[in-house]
């Protein structure tokens, strides 16, 4: 994995996805470490020209884990959005989320089968391979990452979050998914108005009413 390979992976985890980035590492030695040059990468000269993250001719990898209750589809509108902000190919795998952790586990045992970046639901995943020096850690690449940067100064808690996200060698790996822990308490009421209408109801405007 190149330099400009890493500068892409960076631009997109932080404008598209909250992603762990597979690292690359100087160490050959390394357990789960792709140090092989990904042949449908960009080379060092061929930095993007079509306005977007990824140059057209550059195919990335992805590992994603797909949940039970929402299980993964190509066919879904992120895509499309990815694909007009990013550019390039996204080669998606996705894996069961309770098969998960025995696929990473192979990706990191073969550097063929370690991918571009790797999606994971929880820091046990990333805990497991960070010390052989799979993931690059987040903080030693602040400077490739404003947006990430911008919403760690701006977010009161975010020093708590990333804690939570910390692992036992205090780096960082594992972006955080911000308002997952309060996204069950957000709902939004819908009416039929013809029904209330005809039967000359008034609209409630708070949860009192609406019980009454």
């Amino acid at each position: 994995m190149k330099k400009a390979t890493k500068r892409i992976f960076a631009a997109f985890l932080a404008g598209a996805m909250a992603l762990s980035m597979t690292a690359c590492s100087s160490d050959e030695s390394n357990s789960g470490v792709n140090n092989s040059p990904n042949p449908s990468s960009s080379s060092d000269t061929n930095e993007p020209s079509n306005g977007k993250v990824l140059a057209d001719d550059v195919t990335l990898d992805i590992l994603i884990g797909s949940h039970a209750s929402y299980p993964y589809d190509e066919n879904w509108v992120l895509w499309d959005i990815v694909k007009e902000k990013v550019g390039g190919t996204l080669n998606i795998t996705a894996v069961n989320n309770d098969d998960m952790m025995t696929r990473v586990n192979l990706a990191m045992a073969s550097q063929d089968d370690m991918p571009d970046v790797l999606h994971v639901i929880g820091k046990d995943y990333v805990a497991a391979h960070c010390l052989s020096g799979a993931f690059v850690n987040i903080n030693d690449n602040l400077d490739l990452l404003p947006n990430f940067v911008a919403w760690r100064d701006s977010t009161p808690d975010s020093a708590e979050i990333i804690k939570e996200r910390t692992a036992g060698d205090g780096n960082f790996y594992h972006f955080p998914v911000y308002g997952l822990q309060t996204i069950n308490n957000l709902r939004t009421w819908m009416y039929r108005e013809d029904i209330f209408e005809a039967n000359n109801i008034e609209v409630p405007t708070t949860l009192d009413e609406m019980y009454e």
